[in-house]
């Protein structure tokens, strides 16, 4: 779901704020190139006003970048990009990938070896893998 905007700040003054108490919030960013830049919480309603409207924005990494040089500090942590929430779901899982792949030595060994069970315990890890990179967010 979107949840930065931008407004015009020539209109801001026109929008009509919906009541917030139970719902989110609306979180100013920082004012870059004639426009005020949002976060808003999910669920929350958008301000209104006749003849502008909030429109939703996609943060780039130039565009966070910006931000973040405009925003207070309490409001850094809302300005994540799209890529590094997918970087940040990842990583744990690639660090667990890792962690299995390395395992794979001593059962492929075994398994040229004639060892019985290695193939079990190979297709096991491989199992493992497998289903560790379908949660993988591209």
């Amino acid at each position: 779901m979107t949840r930065f905007y931008c407004a015009p700040l020539d209109r801001i003054g026109a929008f009509t704020y919906p009541n917030l108490s139970d719902t989110g919030t609306i979180t100013h960013l920082g004012d870059l190139d004639g426009w005020r830049y949002f976060h808003v919480d999910d669920g929350v309603p958008l301000p209104t006003a006749e003849g502008a409207s909030f429109q939703p924005v996609e943060l780039t990494d130039d565009l966070a970048a910006r931000l973040r040089a405009e925003a207070p500090a309490c409001a850094l942590p809302l300005i994540v990009t799209d890529g590094e929430q997918r970087a940040e779901h990842n990583a744990p899982l690639l660090e667990q990938i890792a962690e299995l792949e390395a395992r794979q030595a001593r059962p492929l060994r075994e398994l040229a070896l004639g060892i019985d069970g290695a193939r079990e315990r190979l297709l096991a890890l491989d199992n493992q893998i497998s289903a560790l990179r379908g949660q993988l967010e591209a």
